[in-house]
């Protein structure tokens, strides 16, 4: 269950007959329960009946650092000190804070004195150990490690020793501590990453192989557990009938909650006076029945958001400007961890309706993040947040849009944006809107817009990938001045807007495909054609033709040399799936789609897509079961810029990869249809794996389709070419420990 709180700095305590021993207890339960605020109120009045107790006062700095109220923390510590300078654990917190703050001497100093206060003070030792590690003194970080895992051999321990070995090139000696924190904990990705790398630069390439397969299966089984579960619990939230007027791109998922927002109306654009809103969208303008005049994100704009936040589930997300609550709405309903911030939380009647609506629609959809709604100011209070440790996966900035706000919040979330980010701004058709996305790029950032009705914007960086959007296609699309230079999504320079949208009309008939995975293969394969890629493309397991006539199209509108699409399938249905070719457990001919289905004549469907699109001398039909054409015809396809493997089976898979995957071009691209959904489809790719000393940087487009680009070399890590604007990677990264801003740290042992 989702927790809205207000954040407020006025909090005050009645007179109670309890005693300091009763609110300490009091405190601590309130922390252990996730109720920080509430803790802290304890600890404030245990610190007023007693105002001379040393613990009280660590307890009440401990909570204020985990609050995030750092100067009152500092406070709070030293003036204790100054009481109290033989309590370990007020040197102990006042060291965390340190390192918080990234004083890295002043931290060493505080957790060293607390340690010999305390020897058995073993979560101080942990930090000690990654303050030391900051400070480029391995020797030493290892020993406090050492001391730590001794005191308490839990696998977060084993995997701090483990690195900082690793980060020594102690690879021998690595291996035993990270064994056992993968023992203990087998769900620890960044421990078997390092332990993979340990066995293999130890020589013993059979045991990293098999750590590394380990991986894979636990991971498979993990996303495609997320992937059904997201399917379930977001079925429901689809509507029967979006209002007159509303525009939702194609494969966007769709949530509702207009009814948690009962003075949320259709606005009159003539009442807007703001020289940059974009009257002539003819979507529909929702407004406050109270304050007609300022609006709030179309029903497009909402679901872009809605559906980036679903990629971001679980992590921490910052949102600049909320209005009335709709935007933060949406976000908080895809599961991240939201901290709103706008001074108009402080106000009325916005404080009250915000609160209301959002409790009203978390309580009706559900989510598990974290909600806080913080009145104030951005920057500085983002700058505020951040100092107590905050860092932010994915930004929502809709501010104020005047002057040089939007481009100091630019800044100032790009300092506190995690490695792998995305930020995204709405109001772009403002020039002063642009300024903050026009920063972003100019510091490295990839940057897009999404022509909507007041023009939404996006920057991301490291391994995020931003979502698709397609623009109305009965809307006549123009683009500012100060926005010409920047890529558009789904549209292509100087291209038609529609066309996609098009060629989805013309081919959804003749594909089981979802619209997701067939503006995949379209971005892919224009993106080969605008790069002069070569190779042929090649699908396996054509059925009714949409996706292979699609791929056609492209060429035939964008290729810069001949190409050919190759289109293999029996065309007579299924064939006989085998032992490990099931979906969730269920044997392949005890689902829909077993032995014999998807029968599909070429003269009745793929000639006729074909002709109807103008492209049958493009596609060449190949009939036959894949053991006995793809050899076959191998030669004559040549080089490879696109694969499309949509076999279902494991055996047909193999086939595919053992067969072409040669032929890939390095930087052509291999879309899976089935890995999410058929289990011997997603066995055979990670067998392959294991065959071909490559590992895929597999990019997800729905529950079940992925993409990848083939690499320019084998290689055991995980590779990524970043040869082309939709390719979305980071650089390869080495494997890393906890992050030293926020170290494992529990002070649990001091009550």
């Amino acid at each position: 269950m989702c927790r809205v709180s207000f954040v407020d700095s006025g909090m005050t305590t009645q007179a109670d007959p309890r005693d300091a021993d009763q609110y300490l207890v009091q405190a601590w339960a309130s922390y252990e329960a996730h109720a920080l605020e509430d803790a802290v109120n304890a600890a404030r009045s245990a610190c007023s009946k007693d105002p001379n107790r040393p613990d009280s006062a660590a307890a009440l700095g401990w909570f204020l650092l985990e609050n995030r109220q750092l100067l009152e923390a500092a406070d709070v510590l030293m003036s204790a000190l100054v009481l109290h300078p033989e309590f370990p654990s007020l040197h102990w917190y006042l060291g965390l804070l340190c390192f918080h703050e990234r004083k890295l001497d002043d931290a060493h100093q505080s957790l060293q004195r607390a340690l010999q206060l305390d020897p058995q003070l073993d979560d101080a030792a942990v930090a000690l150990a990654w303050v030391l590690h900051d400070m480029g003194r391995l020797d030493q970080a290892t020993h406090w490690a050492r001391a730590a895992l001794v005191a308490k051999p839990q696998a977060q321990r084993h995997a701090q020793l483990g690195w900082l070995l690793l980060a020594q090139q102690k690879f021998d000696e690595a291996l035993i501590p990270l064994r056992a924190a993968l023992t203990l904990e087998p769900d620890l990705v960044s421990v078997r990453a390092n332990l993979v790398r340990a066995l293999t630069h130890s020589g013993r390439i059979a045991e990293a192989d098999a750590v590394r397969t380990a991986g894979f299966a636990r991971e498979d089984e993990a996303r495609f557990q997320r992937a059904e579960s997201r399917r379930v619990s977001m079925a429901s939230c689809e509507p029967v009938l979006l209002p007159f007027g509303d525009y939702v791109s194609p494969g966007l998922q769709v949530v509702q909650p207009d009814v948690h927002f009962p003075n949320m109306v259709r606005g009159d654009a003539s009442h807007c006076r703001w020289q940059y809103f974009r009257r002539e969208i003819p979507h529909n303008w929702y407004v406050d029945r109270r304050d007609p005049e300022c609006g709030f994100l179309s029903r497009d704009e909402a679901l872009i958001l809605f559906n980036t936040a679903l990629m971001f589930k679980g992590k921490q997300a910052l949102e600049i400007g909320c209005w009335m609550g709709w935007s933060a709405c949406h976000m908080a309903l895809a599961g991240v961890h939201l901290t709103v911030i706008d001074p108009l939380l402080d106000r009325s009647p916005n404080r009250e309706s915000i609160a209301q609506s959002l409790s009203s629609a978390i309580q009706t959809f559900g989510t598990f993040g974290e909600l806080s709604l913080v009145p104030g100011y951005s920057p500085q209070k983002v700058e505020e947040l951040a100092c107590g440790g905050s860092r932010w996966s994915v930004i929502f900035i809709d501010g104020n849009h005047e002057f040089e706000h939007p481009l100091h919040d630019a800044m100032v979330c790009e300092r506190y944006a995690e490695t792998d980010a995305l930020i995204l701004f709405h109001d772009l058709a403002s020039p002063d809107v642009a300024r903050g996305l026009n920063y972003l790029a100019s510091r490295g950032w990839n940057t897009m817009v999404y022509n909507t009705m007041q023009i939404m914007g996006v920057a991301w960086r490291g391994n995020v990938e931003p979502i698709a959007h397609i623009p109305d296609p009965r809307v006549h699309w123009t683009v500012p001045a100060h926005l010409q230079h920047m890529a558009v999504s789904g549209v292509s320079q100087g291209e038609d807007s529609n066309e996609f949208a098009l060629l989805l009309e013309s081919v959804k008939p003749f594909s089981v495909l979802s619209t997701e995975r067939l503006y995949s293969l379209y971005l892919r394969a224009k993106s080969i054609c605008r790069r002069d890629l070569p190779g042929n493309f090649v699908e396996c397991g054509t059925y009714k033709g949409g996706a292979a006539a699609l791929l056609a199209s492209v060429v035939k509108r964008h290729s810069l040399r001949p190409r050919k699409v190759y289109a293999f399938d029996t065309f007579q249905g299924m064939p006989e799936p085998a032992e490990v070719d099931r979906h969730n457990g269920t044997p392949a001919n005890e689902t829909a789609f077993g032995a014999g289905t998807l029968k599909a004549p070429i003269d009745e469907y793929l000639a006729v897509i074909c002709e109807r699109l103008d492209v049958t001398g493009i596609v060449e039909p190949v009939p036959g079961l894949f053991a006995d054409t793809l050899s076959a015809r191998k030669a004559e396809i040549g080089e490879i810029a696109l694969l499309h493997a949509d076999a279902d089976w494991y055996a047909s898979t193999m086939e595919i990869f053992s067969n072409l995957y040669g032929a890939v071009v390095p930087g052509g691209v291999v879309q899976i249809d089935d890995f999410g959904h058929w289990e011997g489809c997603r066995k055979a790719v990670r067998d392959f794996e294991k065959v071909s000393g490559e590992v895929f940087d597999l990019r997800k487009i729905d529950y079940t389709g992925v993409w990848f680009h083939k690499s320019s070399a084998v290689t055991n890590t995980s590779l990524a070419i970043a040869t082309d604007m939709d390719t979305i990677a980071g650089p390869i990264k080495s494997p890393t420990g906890p992050s030293s801003c926020n170290p494992p740290m529990s002070p649990r042992s001091t009550r």
